[in-house]
């Protein structure tokens, strides 16, 4: 059963929905536990200018507390981290939920990479862990020298193992993750478990993005399980509807500004760039973004301040070597005399979406 709320009605459930503190606080390990449950999933942020994402996050629902408490929590096992949009604290309730993409990733990793297992470091890691328990990247020694872009070996294998479920994060030492077997981190409950259906999945999945944001549009849910779908060669670079609508969004944009900036002899283009950032830096392998530097992109956009560019109201790609131009197109459509009705709607659909002679959209109905 459905019912359509009014737009103001709408705000004040997706404000309410996010708990804010109303005064200045303390919070509990039990709180912050809950806090991550209301929400659905809190995201990890390695960049700290104020304070790290997570820590403003549940510091402004909740209150200020300990530093220590989300590792504790993981050790727990009362929240789990794991891909949920990107990496996020999850409450260990959703830990059967997200079995279905842990089987998903247990060949090839979301943004594209398939695991290269090596069976005896994949072996060596896991005896490792067997016998030490809890362990960062670090304590593992092995060619690749780390770096942004440069990963050890045995970085790659826990990655690997950390999105297949075969490991999980029970901690965190600053803010390296600490990497155990499920079986001493995960209840027994929650890990015992069966997957579900990718319809239960994706059912799942779309009830607590409204519950946690209170709402949500529909490209905001599309988006994550459009980029992790395993049969996607390349998903981070595929067109999901969050970045399709994004990119229809700033070809309009760039239109009405080519269309004041002519007033003026200014031409108005737009580059929407792929590239690396800090943000990635911990998650991302080298072979998928490599390339995905800014001494790509700069050429392009040093290129579009000359005055010989002849183009104006262009969106441009640019990222990984590639450069590419987005456009929307329409046709000459159908012109009714009068209020259609759906019969007459049906009966001109064939011509309405007929694009064997669309050309550029011009934003206009004339």
């Amino acid at each position: 059963m459905s019912r359509t709320v009014s737009t103001a009605e709408l705000r004040r459930r997706a404000v309410a929905a996010q708990g804010y503190a109303s005064r200045t606080r303390r919070g509990r390990p039990a709180e912050v536990a809950a806090a991550v449950d209301r929400l659905g999933c809190v995201q990890l942020d390695s960049i700290s200018t104020v304070g790290r994402a997570h820590r403003l996050t549940l510091g402004s629902r909740i209150g200020a507390y300990p530093e220590t408490t989300v590792s504790r929590l993981l050790k727990g096992g009362r929240i789990f981290e794991y891909w949920a949009h990107e990496a996020c604290l999850v409450p260990i309730e959703d830990y059967p939920l997200f079995k279905r993409r842990m089987e998903h990733l247990r060949e090839r990793h979301w943004w594209g990479r398939k695991h290269d297992h090596d069976p005896e470091l994949k072996e060596r890691v896991l005896d490792a862990l067997r016998a030490n328990g809890a362990l960062p990247t670090r304590f593992f020694e092995g060619g690749g020298g780390g770096g942004m872009w440069n990963w050890k070996p045995e970085k790659r294998i826990l990655e690997d193992l950390f999105a297949a479920g075969e490991v999980v994060v029970a901690g965190r030492d600053g803010f390296q993750r600490l990497y155990d077997l499920p079986e001493r981190v995960i209840p027994r409950e929650q890990l015992e478990a069966p997957a579900p259906s990718e319809e239960e999945f994706q059912r799942g999945y779309a009830l607590r993005a409204v519950h946690g944001r209170g709402a949500i549009g529909a490209s905001r849910y599309c988006g994550w399980s459009c980029c992790t779908s395993p049969d996607r060669e390349h998903p981070l670079l595929d067109r999901s509807p969050v970045f399709i609508i994004g990119r229809q969004g700033l070809v309009g944009l760039i239109n009405t500004l080519s269309q004041e900036g002519a007033k003026y002899n200014i031409k108005a283009n737009a580059v929407a760039p792929i590239a690396a950032t800090r943000m990635t830096q911990d998650i991302l392998p080298p072979e998928v973004f490599e390339k995905l530097t800014p001494e790509y992109v700069a050429p392009v956009v040093a290129y579009l301040c000359t005055e010989e560019v002849p183009d104006t109201a262009s969106v441009f790609i640019v990222g990984g070597g590639k450069v590419q131009r987005v456009a929307l197109f329409q046709n000459s459509g159908v012109t009714f005399a009068e209020v259609p009705s759906v019969d007459d709607v049906a009966g001109k659909w064939g011509e309405i979406t007929d694009l064997s002679a669309a050309e550029r959209a011009n934003f206009s109905v004339g």
